[in-house]
């Protein structure tokens, strides 16, 4: 019965279909000025083209007034909006950390004579040092790094140093090392998390979306082979 299901699976995968990247993410940290003054905001997100990483900062207590300023400015690719800060990894995105460096003032009832006091803060967007590549392209020759996949297809996964490997869905070595191979579940999943875990308790992810290809295609690859066995000659794409 094993071997009967990942024959299902094999043919499974070499369905063609569309394969779609995943779509953006938002990841946000949210601080409280005066209390956390003087604060850095450290992200962990997939480098997909389109996520977002987010600072927002707020009066804390409420009743304090505060004012938000963007100390490097636009050119380090971080937008402001009131008190919310906004970078959007751009169609480019390799793996990168973006920093932002931000300030403003604050003052709250009771503060002698009312005048105002500085805070500053920074911000660090990680976009997760994984890469990914896909054993076999997409039908017709497409890309071999794509965080959507067949079932039961096979992706190599490459950390800047070593981890520990886990999956929410499939098969993984889990090492410790720095390079994997995570084989993806017999049955189609809108998210499946990779997660490397290092010596210093951070941890890293990648999401994949697992889908059933839509029809089987196949070739002949030779006329000469002998009679009786035209199986061990032919091959599936």
């Amino acid at each position: 019965m094993h071997s009967l299901n990942r024959l299902l699976c094999l043919l499974l995968l070499v369905v063609g279909g569309g394969f779609a990247d995943l779509a953006a993410e938002t990841f946000t940290k949210r601080y409280g000025i005066p209390a956390a003054k003087g604060f850095h905001a450290a992200f962990g997100a997939n480098k997909k083209a389109g996520d977002r990483l987010v600072v927002e900062v707020f009066a804390d207590p409420d009743d304090c007034t505060i004012t938000c300023e963007l100390r490097n400015g636009s050119d380090a690719g971080w937008q402001l909006a009131g008190c919310t800060y906004t970078y959007k990894f751009p169609s480019e995105t390799t793996n990168k950390n973006i920093r932002g460096e931000f300030g403003g003032t604050y003052s709250c009832p009771g503060e002698g004579d009312g005048g105002e006091s500085k805070w500053t803060g920074s911000g660090e967007g990680s976009a997760c040092e994984l890469t990914y590549e896909n054993k076999v392209a997409a039908p017709e020759g497409g890309s071999k790094t794509r965080l959507t996949v067949g079932v039961d297809e096979q992706t190599d996964l490459t950390s800047a140093k070593e981890a520990t490997w886990t999956t929410s869905a499939g098969k993984i070595n889990a090492g410790p090392s720095k390079t994997t191979t995570w084989t993806a579940p017999c049955v189609a999943a809108p998210q499946v998390t990779i997660t490397a875990t290092y010596d210093d308790g951070t941890t890293c992810t990648l999401a994949f979306e697992v889908i059933i290809p839509t029809g089987i295609a196949g070739a002949k690859v030779s006329d000469n082979f002998p009679p009786g066995i035209p199986p061990a000659n032919t091959q599936g794409a």
